[in-house]
């Protein structure tokens, strides 16, 4: 699943393959985690300047608070403003819905106008359909 922590065991996985001396393609491979993902826990074990023996002694708890809150807050803090604009905007939208010859699709190409960097066709009608069924 996109955007979502990998399992601790995972990370472990990932972890002892380094320190053995594999590469990032086999890393992925062998750990069935994309080599993006792979670079990025790499890469953050640099940057906390942990050795192998260190990342080895830590519990799970430790390592998820080390490894996964960090990088998830600032996922969060990227999409914070991306996910605000059409949270605001639902209700005028569904209020231009309701009309006849409004279509979802015309909605988006105007929200697309506005917002160029704002949320592509798919994820738009997902935030639109959610809506529609919470009512």
């Amino acid at each position: 699943m996109s955007n979502s922590p990998i399992k601790m065991n995972r990370l472990r996985m990932i972890m002892r393959l380094r320190e053995q001396g594999q590469g990032l393609k086999q890393i992925s491979r062998m750990s069935m985690t994309s080599r993006n993902t792979v670079k990025k826990y790499l890469k953050r074990q640099e940057e906390l300047s942990m050795s192998y023996e260190d990342f080895c002694r830590r519990s799970d708890p430790d390592l998820f608070s080390l490894f996964m809150s960090s990088s998830l807050q600032e996922d969060e803090a990227e999409k914070a403003p991306r996910r605000e604009t059409p949270e605001k905007l639902l209700p005028e939208y569904m209020k231009r819905l309701s009309k006849k010859g409004v279509t979802r699709h015309q909605v988006h190409r105007e929200y697309q106008q506005e917002y160029p960097d704002g949320y592509r066709i798919s994820w738009f009608m997902e935030i639109l359909l959610f809506r529609t069924a919470a009512g």
